[in-house]
Order: structure tokens, then C-alpha cells, then sequence
């Protein structure tokens, strides 16, 4: 196994705590991945269920072994053990095509808690904090299909049976051999990917149609056996073409699931940046919108916005920032201000709903009014730690606090032209000075009370 973060494993007492302590009906399934899968449980919300992720954890006693990392959902009463492993499947393929990385489900278990099965040798690869806030959920069946043979293909470790199952992504929608033929040919200028463009290139050389090819030399060889032509298994040759041609084929499966499939890549939503402002847009309406993009708004037409929380990925909530006063105050063409005010009074925050942009920008230099008190002092050393945190690498979001749903979130913060160790030494100095504002505060103030 191998675990370059060297994080600690859990037992499995430990892991049977919370949500998963609860006596019920459990679905696992025990997986085998290159994921790099969490350290420690999450529990990720799907199709509106509660999945959770268990990393693996080791068994008590004389002779302690490993479970497998897994994948758990308690069934709804009268629910079907089956309907539990649909549910899962159809979450493990959604990662899988979000991460590009197989997932194979190794066993499934179950029972009153959700116990992974044992004998688990690795290989670990885990993520100290996993963070995955894109996870598509397509309803259709020859969405989820797409899908499912996405998965498929990448968990298989036979090149051969690899291409097929990125075929029949193909074969969904396209159901003869000059269809898939003449899409492959279409398609090929437009895909990219790791090992695509030596391939295509060479494909090119030789004079071939790409199309007929792959449909010919690299589908029907696989399918088919004793005709011509077939793929023979112990062939070198034949090997060697596949495995020359799967990141052509993979590739191919990819852009059928994005431009066909309507599924889009984790690439395409980081490059539109959607995610940043995509909670704010109901609340303006599309007209309203339209017309903020355009000219602006008056500010008889700006909307309520609900009370906000900023809060920062993998850190507890600032308690500072939770719930705050929302309100707009400012409008141009393309973008609006919103004006954050903490429930104490003592800060308020900027935040600036660029539509034009797509960008969601918040203004970290906050505006604080010091009243003195030891409070205030307090107040503000846990803004400096968020500052810190944001600082170093730190996902900024901004959640509807009322009805606790992820309005928007940044990309990780990439700080520029600083020395990290220096300015997280400066930031922890500046806390700890507040801290001590806050303790003279309150020693002033015992010293100041009445003596009875």
C-alpha cells in the first residue's frame, strides 16, 4: 500500500459513529480505485440521499487486518437491497467520469450498520480533504448508461474489453457501422486528450480513414472472433494496436458523453466558472438578470437576498460569518454589490456578484467597528484565522444560511508574490496580538468593576 501523506487509518469502531452508528438497513460496496479516496468518512448528498464515502479502517483484536474503502447508503424502509446498489452504481460512475479515475466495486455487503468487508492489501491512495462539489446526476437511460460504460471501461485492465466499453458509449445513440464511422470521422479534428494526437497523426500517414478504422480494426475485431478481422488476445501485434488506439477511443467516449450526452466535463465546468454565481441567479430571476447584464438595476428592482454564510472548504464555520444581514447596494451594468453584516454588528463585507464575468469576488478587507469590548477583540481574531486560512490555499463559498444550500464558490485561492512560511508566522502573530487585546480588555474590565 501506499499513503504518501502518511495520514492514520481509522479502526472501525471508530468509524461506526454519527449517521453510520444508527441500527438500520445498509447497502456497501467495498471498492477497489486510483481515486485518491478520503482519509476519514463524508458523507456527500445525492439524489438527495445521504451516500457515505468510508476510507479504509482497521479491525481490533489479536489479528487486526483492513477493510476495504467503501461506499454505504441506508435503505429507506421497505426499500430493496437492489435499489440501495442502483443508487450507489449510479453515484460511483458519476465520480468516475468527474474524476477520470476507475472505480471498480470489489464485493457488496451490508447489514444493520454498514460493514465493509476485511482483507483489504491496497493499493491506498487518499486525499486528506476531499472536496468534489461537482457531481452530475442525468436522469435519462442512455444518460446513465453512458455512463455506466464510462466506468466500465476504465476499470477494466484488458485493453481489448477497455475499447469495447468506450465503443458502446458510441453505439447508444449511433446504431449502425457507417453511423458510428462517419461520427468518428467528424468528431476526430475536435477531441483531445493525453496520447490522441500521436495516434490520429499516425493513422494519418498510413492513409487511413479514421472512422472506418476504429470501427473496423478496433470495434468489430473485438466484438467479433473468427471472421476478419479479430483481435486476437495472444497476439502481440494486436495488442499493441489497441493499446494504441484506446486514448483515440477513450477520447472519443468522452466527447460523446459532453456534446451528445449533454454530461459536462469537470474541465468544461472549471473553464466556464458557472459555479461561482450559479445560486445567485434565481434569486435575481432571469429577467432581472438580463437586464443587470445590460444596463444595471434601479434599486426598486434589486431582490431580497437571503442571510449569507462565507465559509471556507475542509474548515469550520466562522461563527462571525455565519447568518450575516444580506443586502444589495449597489448596481451596474454586468454586476451588483452585496452588503454583509455580522449579527453582532462589529463587521460588515463586500461581496461583488460579477455576472458580467461570471466571477463571484469578495472584498477580505473588512469593514469593523471596535466598541471597546473584549468581544470585539475575539470577533476579530477569528476573522484574522479565516484570512489566514483563505490565505493559504483556503475554497471561499457562500451559502444561503437559512436554507443551508451552496450558493457559490471560488477556486482554491492561489496567493501570488508572498513567502508562505513568513506570512502564516505574521498572520499567527497578529492573532496571537489580538488575543492578548482581548484578555487586557477583560482584565480592564474586572479590574473596573464595582468592589462589593
Amino acid at each position: 500500500m501506499f499513503d504518501t501523506l502518511r495520514l492514520p487509518v481509522p479502526t472501525l469502531s471508530e468509524i461506526f459513529a454519527g449517521p453510520l452508528a444508527k441500527r438500520g438497513e445498509w447497502v456497501v460496496a467495498c471498492v477497489l480505485t486510483d481515486w485518491g479516496w478520503p482519509a476519514k468518512v463524508e458523507e456527500i448528498v445525492f439524489r438527495e440521499r445521504s451516500i457515505f464515502m468510508l476510507p479504509m479502517a482497521r479491525t481490533e483484536g489479536d489479528n487486526p487486518t483492513n477493510s476495504y474503502p467503501a461506499v454505504a447508503i441506508e435503505l429507506s424502509e421497505g426499500e430493496a437491497f437492489e435499489a440501495g446498489q442502483v443508487i450507489i452504481s449510479h453515484f460511483l460512475s458519476s465520480l468516475t467520469w468527474v474524476g477520470g479515475r476507475a472505480i471498480r466495486v470489489n464485493d457488496w455487503s451490508g447489514g444493520n450498520i454498514p460493514r465493509p468487508t476485511v482483507g483489504f492489501t491496497g493499493p491506498r491512495s487518499v486525499v486528506r480533504d476531499f472536496y468534489c462539489p461537482y457531481l452530475p446526476d442525468p436522469q435519462g437511460r442512455n444518460e446513465r448508461l453512458a455512463l455506466a460504460f464510462y466506468r466500465e471501461g476504465l476499470g477494466l485492465n484488458e485493453v481489448a474489453y477497455q475499447c469495447l466499453s468506450f465503443f458502446k458509449v458510441l453505439n447508444i445513440f449511433l446504431r449502425t457501422g457507417k453511423a458510428q464511422e462517419a461520427w468518428i470521422s467528424a468528431a476526430i479534428p475536435l477531441i483531445k486528450g493525453y496520447g490522441t494526437e500521436p495516434r490520429i497523426q499516425q493513422l494519418r500517414n498510413a492513409g487511413e480513414d479514421i472512422g472506418r478504422y476504429l470501427y473496423g480494426s478496433n470495434r468489430c475485431a473485438v466484438a467479433h472472433a473468427g471472421g476478419d478481422p479479430t483481435a486476437d488476445p495472444e497476439d502481440p501485434k494486436d495488442l499493441r494496436r489497441l493499446r494504441d488506439d484506446l486514448p483515440v477511443v477513450k477520447a472519443l467516449a468522452e466527447f460523446a458523453i459532453e456534446h451528445h450526452f449533454g454530461i459536462k466535463s469537470s474541465m468544461t465546468v472549471y473553464r466556464e466558472h458557472l459555479y461561482e454565481l450559479a445560486g445567485f441567479k434565481p434569486i435575481f430571476g432571469n429577467d432581472r438578470l438580463a437586464k443587470l447584464i445590460d444596463v444595471g438595476l434601479t434599486a426598486e428592482e434589486w431582490p431580497a437576498i437571503p442571510r449569507l454564510s462565507i465559509r471556507l472548504a475542509y474548515h469550520e464555520p466562522t461563527p462571525a460569518l455565519q447568518a450575516m444581514n444580506a443586502r444589495v447596494v449597489q448596481s451596474g451594468a454586468g454586476h451588483a454589490w452585496v452588503l454583509c453584516s455580522s449579527q453582532d454588528g462589529y463587521t460588515e463585507i463586500p461581496i461583488r456578484l460579477n455576472f458580467g464575468e461570471e466571477r463571484l469576488q469578495l472584498d477580505l478587507n473588512f469593514r469593523m467597528r471596535d466598541d471597546g469590548t473584549e468581544a470585539f477583540a475575539r470577533h476579530v481574531a477569528t476573522l484574522q484565522q479565516f484570512n489566514l486560512d483563505y490565505t493559504m490555499n483556503g475554497i471561499l463559498e457562500v451559502w444561503d444560511a437559512d436554507a443551508s444550500q451552496l450558493l457559490g464558490r471560488c477556486d482554491a485561492n492561489l496567493p501570488l508574490n508572498i513567502d508562505p512560511g513568513a506570512t502564516h508566522d505574521n498572520f499567527e502573530k497578529m492573532i496571537a496580538d489580538t488575543l492578548a487585546e482581548a484578555d487586557r480588555r477583560a482584565s480592564e474590565k474586572r479590574d473596573g468593576a464595582p468592589q462589593l
